[in-house]
């Protein structure tokens, strides 16, 4: 109630929802963006030490056209692509494969397009040619070092476990007769698609696609 007090306080007008999402976390839920947009400029902030911001998440949103030839660039379909919404990225999709032991990219006719809106366009055309844009979710990350999910082995500060056997180490020289997972804790690899808690995240990453909600909230309604 204190963030919901000072915007009265403040007479901050055309509040929908105030919400707390955790600890560090407040959503300001307003019925426009010039509403919304309009807050972000207020001074209040600095006074409380607050960072306000619209997430990345209500302001765009990724789908994926298929059937682009591989010779164009990313480059020349950003420059050439007509689209209601506007377009701010565009991605060429590569499929990895191995050369004996050296690690390839092919591109894929596949091509990933942000779009500054909230609501995918119906058709994009590109050199008159019309595409119909899917909906692209969020692949599962998984982190090679502690095996959890949602971040990246850069990025870890887990101590490294094995993901045969869940234990404190690396991968290297396990020689564990029956593989434990480390999330689930069932006699599979962390690596095994078929884990409940790889579904989960899946289910996750597809909320998050559908409601263009953050992880945190996408969780939390899973988790209901």
């Amino acid at each position: 109630t204190k963030i919901g007090k000072l915007l009265y306080e403040n007479q901050v007008e055309n509040i929908s929802e105030v919400r707390k999402l955790n600890k560090t976390t407040i959503e300001i839920e307003f019925p426009t963006y010039k509403d919304a947009n309009k807050a972000i400029e207020l001074t209040i902030w600095d006074k409380i030490k607050y960072k306000a911001y619209i997430p990345y998440y209500k302001t765009r949103v990724m789908g994926v056209i298929r059937g682009v030839h591989p010779e164009h660039s990313n480059e020349e379909i950003i420059s050439n692509i007509k689209s209601k919404s506007p377009v701010i990225a565009v991605q060429r999709v590569h499929r990895k494969y191995y050369e004996g032991d050296k690690l390839q990219y092919i591109p894929t006719q596949t091509v990933k397009i942000t779009f500054q809106s909230q609501q995918l366009p119906d058709t994009v055309y590109l050199y008159h040619t019309r595409f119909n844009p899917e909906k692209y979710i969020l692949p599962v990350q998984q982190c090679k070092n502690c095996q959890k999910y949602g971040h990246k082995e850069m990025y870890c500060r887990n101590s490294p476990k094995c993901p045969i056997c869940s234990e404190n180490r690396k991968e290297t020289n396990c020689n564990a007769r029956k593989p434990k997972c480390v999330n689930c804790g069932l006699e599979h690899k962390a690596t095994n698609k078929n884990c409940m808690v790889y579904e989960s995240e899946k289910k996750i990453k597809e909320k998050m696609a559908d409601n263009k909600i953050s992880r945190i909230e996408a969780q939390k309604q899973i988790e209901k």
